[in-house]
């Protein structure tokens, strides 16, 4: 398959501007090109220009490229052999991607609405329950905190962001319970957000 290439300079906060045609961001250029050209072709090209094809090490990272996709599809920095097998990095190292994660607290928010944060558990890949949050919105699910808030006039599920709060072995479900609990106290997040289930958490102080 035939597409484009992005690329990205290492970060150099003390360098210049980025040359023409390059757009800066946190310390980094990044070049969207409009030439065609395979995986290697792409990636061999951006060595000869002292970069690298792009590595997303962050979802902050990721919504700045998304920004620029439009219609056109990018090559980035990550490549696998054959379906089924793991993804990796451009230095062979294999690729952590949370979204397959599970055992874990998950954070929801929404864009216009910094205070809208709902915090919850999952012993399943953190995909499937961002799948289950979306199923909710699109449907209208108000009976759900999150489907009811991104139903709210004006919003949308353009508007959902989710994060990883805390991964570890947890050993069980009511570990996971414990942990959630523990971070819907520190955030707040029944008073000032989406954690409506707890709200006998309201009464007492923190």
């Amino acid at each position: 398959m035939v597409l484009s290439v992005v690329v990205t300079l290492k970060s150099c906060p003390s360098c210049p501007s980025c040359s023409e045609g390059w757009i800066g961001w946190e310390g980094k250029c990044y070049y969207f090109s409009d030439s065609e050209a395979n995986w290697s072709s792409s990636k061999s090209r951006c060595n000869s220009h002292g970069a690298s094809l792009v590595e997303l090490n962050t979802v902050k990272e990721l919504d700045f490229v998304k920004r620029y996709k439009d219609r056109t599809d990018y090559w980035i920095g990550l490549r696998r052999e054959k379906k089924g097998q793991p993804w990796k990095q451009q230095n062979g190292s294999l690729f952590n991607d949370l979204c397959s994660s599970s055992n874990l607290i998950h954070a929801v928010m929404c864009q216009q609405c910094p205070s809208a944060l709902y915090i919850g558990q999952t012993s399943q890949p953190l995909h499937k329950r961002i799948n289950g949050h979306k199923s909710d919105i699109r449907n209208g699910n108000v009976q759900k905190p999150v489907g009811e808030h991104f139903n709210l006039p004006g919003h949308s599920i353009k508007d959902l962001k989710v994060a990883v709060v805390q991964q570890k072995p947890f050993k069980n479900k009511v570990q996971r319970e414990a942990a959630e609990l523990e971070f819907i106290c520190k955030f707040d997040s029944v008073k000032m957000g989406l954690n409506r289930d707890y709200e006998w958490l309201s009464h007492y102080h923190r």
